[in-house]
């Protein structure tokens, strides 16, 4: 795939990866990245912790080695490059 059609990157902890591979909120990447482009990254983030506050505060449905672990979440979402200009 060519990098001029990357359109939009998550980069996140790995307490945050685990919305999208286990929790309920965020059954897909896809799901997740949605989210973070309608409602914010900060909004996803506070999602996971209050899921797992509420949810599974000894950390028994989804095992952790801390209560609550450290979430950071990043969304990028690129312009699209007209391929038919030159670039400088």
């Amino acid at each position: 795939m060519a990098t001029a059609n990357i359109a939009e990157i998550l980069v996140m902890t790995d307490e945050e990866s685990a919305a999208a591979e286990e929790y309920v909120p965020y059954p897909s990447w896809g799901h997740l990245a949605r989210d973070c482009r309608t409602d914010g990254a900060n909004k996803a983030v506070r999602a996971i912790h209050d899921l797992e506050t509420a949810e599974d505060p000894d950390g028994r449905h989804w095992p952790q080695y801390k209560i609550s672990d450290d979430k950071a979440l990043a969304y990028l979402r690129f312009a699209p490059i007209p391929l038919d200009e030159p670039t400088a």
